[in-house]
């Protein structure tokens, strides 16, 4: 027996009002379905994008976090952990400049442990020039206190310039960066410390 017995044309007229309601519901529901997943596509073309690609490129940033870490090492120094600190100084070095540089870090490292002589260095500034080439050079400026037998000395600018270049990323130097040759001016003397491979 229907439901609808007995109400007529009022049952009649609820069942398309129903009715109109559900189409409206789906012809809404599938108009908002067809904004949401019908995206535009925009194709560029590549020859229409300008500027230069510059592979394997060194930012000026990148250059001194290197320089500042090479001063940090090779800076700061004492009898505790003199070892270590020219250990990770020597693994930035290229393969010539640590060939000429083991006799000096060795005879250092008898002076260090000797005398009771701690250094500490911190790093104020660095420039960078001639990062577009194979080499460039790193220069930065350090303050330097050394203490002898707990005694302290004075405070010391002074003034590192490194000759870099490109290396392979290897665990022991993720920088991807090495060292081939650095000197150091100290602010109160003239004289100028080279180390290069050729020992100049």
């Amino acid at each position: 027996m229907s439901l609808f017995l007995g109400f007529g044309e009022d049952a009649k007229f609820l069942i398309r009002m129903l009715t109109a309601v559900v189409c409206v519901l789906l012809v809404v529901t599938a108009f908002l379905a067809y904004k949401v997943f019908n995206r535009d596509v925009l194709y560029i073309n590549p020859s229409a994008i300008t500027g230069t690609a510059r592979v394997g490129y060194i930012t000026d940033e990148y250059a001194g976090s290197f320089g500042d870490a090479f001063v940090n090492y090779i800076g700061n120094v004492n009898r505790e952990a003199a070892n270590a600190q020219y250990r990770q100084a020597y693994l930035m070095m290229s393969p010539q400049l640590q060939s000429s540089m083991q006799p000096v870090l060795r005879k250092d490292l008898e002076a260090i442990n000797s005398s009771d002589i701690s250094i500490q260095t911190v790093p104020l500034s660095h420039e960078i020039q001639g990062n577009a080439g194979k080499t460039f050079n790193i220069t930065v400026k350090a303050t330097r206190i050394s203490w002898t037998g707990g005694q302290a000395g004075s405070k010391q600018l002074v003034v590192y310039s490194m000759d870099c270049q490109k290396a392979k990323v290897t665990q022991e130097n993720p920088f991807g960066l090495e060292v081939i040759s650095y000197d150091f001016k100290i602010s109160n003397d003239t004289a100028v410390n080279s180390i290069s491979p050729a020992g100049n």
